[in-house]
């Protein structure tokens, strides 16, 4: 195994350690609080923002380029939106737009942007499964707009949030995975 995909291999471990670290601590000193607590924030459409940081991938073999291909970078995502402009039941639906750099690819860098439809499903305990899917623009030697999906799990306080998420960005045929830890801020 190369030295750099044991560098990324280590930090999603690590990623995942503080992520539940960090769930498991802070809910212990709002035990006992069980309602949502986004409800009481005044803030009706539920607008927030943040920032994610992790290990992206992309699904090519390396062992064919003469050049630099690395095969697993650190990217992070700049996003923001609103979780509720539809609700039904424990479902709230939402947008999201983001801004991705996921990395140095085959000697070139690659962003996105990004605009989804968010649909989140509320657990208890202020905890929700989230849902992502629409288009992606992106930037890399070529540009063009093809789609983007996320799975992943949020934990909210009242006026923040973690985030534990997959986003998988199609580029022409090639995927580019992003494995990710985030927070943000609910306005």
């Amino acid at each position: 195994m190369n030295h750099q995909l044991t560098e990324v291999l280590a930090m999603k471990n690590v990623l995942g350690l503080i992520f539940v670290g960090l769930v498991m601590s802070l809910d212990i000193a709002y035990a006992g609080n069980e309602t949502d607590q986004t409800e009481n924030s005044g803030n009706t459409l539920g607008f927030y923002s943040g920032i994610q940081i992790g290990a992206s991938s992309i699904d090519i073999d390396c062992h064919y380029y003469y050049y630099k291909c690395d095969d697993d970078e650190i990217g992070f995502r700049l996003f923001g939106g609103a979780s509720k402009i539809a609700s039904l039941g424990p479902v709230d639906a939402g947008i999201e737009i983001g801004y991705a750099n996921l990395g140095d690819f085959m000697m070139e860098e690659v962003d996105a942007l990004d605009a989804t439809v968010a649909l989140r499903l509320n657990l208890p305990l202020s905890t929700a499964l989230i849902a992502r899917g629409g288009l992606a623009y992106w930037d890399a030697q070529d540009s063009d707009t093809d789609t983007t999906w996320a799975v992943g799990i949020e934990k909210s306080w009242p006026k923040a949030f973690a985030r534990l998420e997959f986003s998988r960005y199609d580029i022409e045929d090639i995927d580019v995975d992003f494995v990710s830890l985030g927070g943000g801020y609910r306005f």
